[in-house]
């Protein structure tokens, strides 16, 4: 619906210029205008305000990694060599997911 409310929007913006430039139709232009606030209004109707709670996103399914969820947490490792890298942590705990040669796994690296 939204981009139906957008393309109609758009050609009539475009067709709008187009009589602006080359004729003089006022009956035409005000006719378009009526359109143009009625398609607005509905798309207002349809979609409501930016902060409504209906039009935001919904959570997201977290990555799990050996069957337990998992979430980012920044990695400090340059006193052991390793850099500074998003890591992956179990949720609810601080305890690091680590590879098998027993440095923190990164973020990235995880499906």
């Amino acid at each position: 619906m939204y981009l139906l409310c957008f393309l109609v929007n758009h050609w009539l913006t475009v067709f709008k210029s187009f009589l602006r430039k080359n004729l003089d139709f006022g009956a035409v232009v005000f006719i378009l205008r009526g359109l143009e606030k009625n398609l607005q209004l509905n798309f207002k109707k349809i979609m409501g305000t930016k902060n409504n709670p209906k039009n935001r996103v919904k959570a997201a399914e977290k990555k799990k990694f050996n069957g337990k969820e998992i979430e980012p947490a920044y990695y400090y490792g340059v006193h052991a060599g390793h850099g500074k890298y998003m890591a992956a942590k179990y949720a609810g705990t601080p305890q690091l997911v680590l590879n098998s040669e027993n440095k923190p796994m990164q973020w990235d690296e995880i499906n």
